[in-house]
C-alpha cells in the first residue's frame, strides 16, 4: 500500500512539472528597467521568445505583487554575473507575457 502511495505521489509530482515546464523560457538578461509607477519590472533577454497569446515578443513583464523587489535583485545579479535566468509565463500584462517565476540556471 504505501509503494502505491509513493508511485502516484511520484506520477502526480511529474504531471505537475510538465504542467509548468509548458510555460518555462531562459535566457540571458539584456536589459532591466524597474521602478514603473506601479511598482512592476519590466525586462528583456538576449534570446527572443515570442508567447503565442501576448502579442508583444519586445520583454516581460514582473506584477509587483510577484516579490518584484526580489526578482530585481536577481535579475540584476544574474546580468552583472552574466548568467543565464529562467522564468515561467502565465498570461499577459498589457501586451507582455507575464512572469510568475524567476530563477538562475
Amino acid at each position: 500500500m504505501e509503494k502505491l502511495q509513493i508511485g502516484i505521489a511520484i506520477l502526480l509530482c511529474s504531471l505537475a512539472t510538465f504542467t509548468f515546464a509548458a510555460n518555462r523560457y531562459e535566457g540571458t538578461v539584456a536589459l532591466i528597467e524597474a521602478g514603473n509607477t506601479d511598482g512592476s519590472i519590466f525586462f528583456n533577454t538576449v534570446e527572443v521568445t515570442q508567447q503565442d497569446e501576448c502579442s508583444s515578443a519586445a520583454g516581460y513583464v514582473v506584477p509587483a505583487d510577484h516579490s518584484a523587489d526580489k526578482v530585481l535583485s536577481l535579475l540584476l545579479s544574474a546580468k552583472i554575473a552574466a548568467r543565464k535566468v529562467y522564468f515561467d509565463i502565465e498570461g499577459c500584462t498589457g501586451t507582455y507575457p507575464r512572469v510568475i517565476r524567476v530563477g538562475l540556471k
